[in-house]
C-alpha cells in the first residue's frame, strides 16, 4: 500500500476522523448517563434516536447524491449545473423541514402531545431537522469538491467537542435536564452548520458564483430516491432497537441499550478503519480481473480486523461490568451488561465476516446490499416486537444483533455467488 498516495492519505485522514469521533460520543454518552441517571438518560436517547428518522425525508441520501453529482460537474466544469445542485438541494431542506414542522403543529394542535415526559421533549427536535439538512448539504458538497476529510470534520469533531462543553456549562452555572441537552444539541447543530457553510464557502470554485444556476430538478429528484432507501434501510436498522424499546419497555432499558450500544461500538472500530483503507484497493482489483488478489486482500484485512476485535471482546466480556460502573455509573452496571454483551457477539460476527458490504459496494453491486438491509432490518424488527416486551433492552440487543448476522449471512451468499470470493477471515 502506498502512503503517499492522496487516495490512501483521504481515506486514512477520514477513517482517522471518524475513529476519533467514536470516544467523543462515548464521553458524551458517561457524562450525560451519569448526571441525568437512567430514567431521564433514556428518555433523551429516546427522543435522539428518533432524529435520524425524523430527518430522512430532508437528508436522507443527500450527502451521496450530492457527492456524486459535485464531483462530476467539478470534472466536467460545469459551474452552472453546481450552482443549481447547491441551490437547489437548500431549498428542498428548507422546503421538506417546513412541511414536517407543519405536520407537527397540526399533530400537536389535533392530538395533544404529553406535556410531561419523553413525548414532551418531540418539539425541541424541530428546529434539529433543517440543521441536519442543511449541513448535509455542505457536507455533500465538499466531499465531491475533493476534500473528504474537511467534510467529515465538523460533524464528527466539533459537534462531540461543542456538546462536551455545552453540557459542562449546564453542569457548573444551570441544570443538566434532558430537555436543556437537547437544546445543548441544537447550539452546537447551529455552529457545526455554520462551520461547514464556511468550509464550503472556501473550497467552492470561483467559477461557481459567476455563473447562472443551470437546474435538473426531475433527475435529481430521481436519483435522490435511491440513495435515500440504502440510507433509510441503515438508519432504521441502527436506531430501530431503542425507538421500539421506547414504545413498548421503560426508558429504563432504552438507557441500558445505548450504554451497552457505545461499549459494542469499540468491537466494530477495525472494521471500520479496514473499510475506509481498503476500498479504493478493492476497486483496483476488481476492475483488473484480479480475483486471487481480490481474496487474498479481503481475507488479510478481515484476519487482522478480527483480531483486534477479538481482544476488545475479550476485555469487555471479563471486566465489562466494572468498566460500565466506572463509566457510566453503577446504576447501569447491572442493567447494561447482559444488553452489551449480545450486541458485542453480534460485532464480532459482523467483523469475523470482514468488509462484505464494502467489497459489493466497491463492485457495482450495491443493489444486493440494500436487499441485505431490508432484509435484516425486518428480522430486527420482527425479533423486537416479540422479545422487547418479555426481555426488555436484552430483547432489543439480540433482535440488532440478529439482524446484523444476517445482513452478513446474506451479504456472503451474493459474494459467493457474483464475485467468486469466500467471506470470513477462513
Amino acid at each position: 500500500m502506498n502512503l503517499h498516495s492522496p487516495l490512501v492519505r483521504s481515506f486514512l485522514t477520514v477513517g482517522a476522523i471518524r475513529i476519533l469521533a467514536i470516544p467523543l460520543g462515548l464521553v458524551t454518552s458517561i457524562v450525560l448517563a451519569r448526571y441525568l441517571g437512567p430514567e431521564a438518560f433514556g428518555r433523551y436517547a429516546f427522543v435522539m434516536a428518533l432524529l435520524p428518522l425524523l430527518s430522512l425525508p430532508v437528508a436522507g441520501g443527500l450527502v451521496q447524491l450530492l457527492t456524486r453529482e459535485a464531483a462530476g460537474y467539478l470534472y466536467e466544469g460545469q459551474w452552472s449545473s453546481l450552482r443549481g445542485l447547491s441551490r437547489a438541494a437548500c431549498a428542498w431542506v428548507i422546503l421538506v423541514s417546513l412541511v414536517l414542522s407543519a405536520a407537527y403543529l397540526m399533530a400537536d394542535a389535533v392530538v395533544g402531545f404529553p406535556s410531561e415526559g419523553k413525548w414532551a421533549l418531540l418539539g425541541l427536535l424541530v428546529p434539529l431537522i433543517p440543521l441536519s439538512g442543511l449541513t448535509s448539504v455542505t457536507k455533500g458538497l465538499v466531499k465531491g469538491l475533493g476534500r473528504p476529510s474537511l467534510a467529515e470534520f465538523p460533524s464528527q469533531i466539533i459537534k462531540p467537542l461543542s456538546v462536551l462543553v455545552g453540557l459542562g456549562g449546564l453542569l457548573l452555572w444551570h441544570e443538566l435536564t434532558p430537555s436543556s441537552a437537547i437544546l445543548v444539541q441544537v447550539g452546537s447543530g447551529a455552529l457545526v452548520l455554520a462551520v461547514s457553510t464556511l468550509i464550503l464557502a472556501r473550497v467552492m470554485p470561483p467559477q461557481a458564483h459567476q455563473q447562472s444556476a443551470t437546474y435538473f430538478p426531475m433527475f435529481w429528484v430521481g436519483s435522490l430516491l435511491p440513495f435515500t432507501m440504502m440510507i433509510a434501510a441503515g438508519t432504521l436498522n441502527a436506531h430501530i432497537g431503542i425507538v421500539l424499546l421506547g414504545f413498548l419497555g421503560a426508558d429504563e432499558g432504552v438507557a441500558a441499550l445505548r450504554v451497552g450500544e457505545r461499549a459494542a461500538q469499540f468491537v466494530v472500530m477495525s472494521l471500520v478503519l479496514v473499510n475506509m483503507v481498503i476500498a479504493p484497493h478493492l476497486v483496483r482489483a476488481y476492475r483488473a480481473g484480479d480475483l486471487a488478489k481480490l481474496q487474498r486482500l479481503f481475507r488479510q484485512s478481515a484476519r487482522g480486523a478480527f483480531l483486534i476485535a477479538s481482544v476488545v471482546s475479550l476485555v469487555l466480556l471479563l471486566f465489562g461490568r466494572p468498566l460500565i460502573a466506572l463509566s457510566f455509573g453503577e446504576a447501569y452496571a447491572s442493567i447494561a451488561y447482559s444488553p452489551m454483551l449480545v450486541l458485542v457477539a453480534g460485532q464480532l460476527i459482523n467483523v469475523f465476516f470482514g468488509s462484505v458490504g464494502t467489497i459489493l459496494n466497491m463492485s457495482g453491486f450495491e443493489r444486493y446490499t440494500l436487499m441485505g438491509q431490508m432484509c435484516a432490518l425486518m428480522v430486527n424488527v420482527l425479533t423486537c416486537l416479540y422479545l422487547i416486551p418479555q426481555y426488555g433492552a436484552l430483547g432489543a440487543a439480540t433482535g440488532a444483533s440478529v439482524g446484523l448476522v444476517t445482513w452478513n449471512l446474506l451479504l456472503g451468499i451474493m459474494m459467493i455467488r457474483h464475485l467468486k470470493i469466500r467471506p470470513t477471515v477462513l
